[in-house]
């Protein structure tokens, strides 16, 4: 099932301006970019089916009980380290020598690129 924009619009559930919360702000708590990214995605294509709607909330009652169990042990910002240095193409390592020369190589990087933000 796909809302259309004017139907998005009327209901505010997108934020219709910098000064307003929309419903979708309300309910955001994610804490990732692909969770915030997922959950824009299910807004805007919302399951036909009640089953499968109640299948997510069910899971949505699951995650939400326990909190602590679902917790990531890292934030957004090292996950977007992460998948920028799996992008970057750097030869596997194969010597002591070689780690020490990438660490400092990634530290460089990731200090470039959070002075950068």
């Amino acid at each position: 099932m796909l809302i259309d924009k004017l139907t998005l619009k009327d209901l505010e559930i997108f934020r219709p301006s910098e000064e307003n919360l929309s419903l979708f702000d309300l309910l955001d708590r994610t804490v990732t970019a692909g969770g915030k990214f997922n959950l824009e995605r299910r807004f805007r294509n919302p399951l036909p089916d009640l089953n499968q709607i109640r299948n997510v909330q069910q899971t949505v009652v699951s995650v939400s009980r326990d909190e602590r169990k679902w917790k990531l042990p890292f934030s957004d910002r090292t996950m977007k380290s992460l998948e920028y240095y799996f992008s970057s193409n750097i030869d596997p390592v194969r010597s002591e020598s070689e780690l020490d020369i990438l660490i400092t190589e990634i530290s460089i990087k990731l200090t470039l690129s959070v002075t950068s933000i």
